[in-house]
């Protein structure tokens, strides 16, 4: 009679997860994407996005009817509310999962930072009336 000398880690370890897609939003949501792709691609570049786009549509809207700006902005502005809030809690929740606890502290500074910014532009638009330009 032989015995069956194979670990049994094989079949009681739970499987690896596959890496997340740059384009998966729940893995960004959970923090299961890299802290690098969270924060450049989501964070970085994605930040540059839809401030350039945000400029395109003001440009676009010069010669519209003011009450349609308006309504048009109010829309452009919800919806960069939740771009950020979902790339800021994915980048943070990301750093939750980095050994290297500086790079994990530098890009939760950057959160707060533009959670800031973000909550200072409002105040001045909403608040004092006026274009933070």
């Amino acid at each position: 009679m032989t015995e069956n000398t194979q670990p049994a880690t094989s079949s009681t370890t739970p499987p690896m997860p596959q890496p997340a897609k740059f384009y998966n939003v729940r893995a960004l949501w959970r923090g299961e994407m890299s802290l690098a792709l969270a924060f450049w691609l989501w964070g970085f570049v994605g930040g540059i996005g839809q401030v350039v786009a945000l400029s395109a549509l003001l440009l676009a809207l010069a010669d519209a009817p003011e009450g349609a700006v308006g309504w048009v902005l109010l829309g452009w502005i919800g919806s960069l509310y939740v771009y950020f809030t979902l790339t800021f809690t994915g980048i943070w929740r990301a750093a939750s999962r980095v050994s290297d606890k500086s790079h994990a502290n530098a890009a939760r500074v950057m959160v707060i930072l533009g959670v800031l910014l973000a909550l200072g532009i409002t105040f001045q638009v909403v608040f004092m009336m006026g274009s933070p330009h």
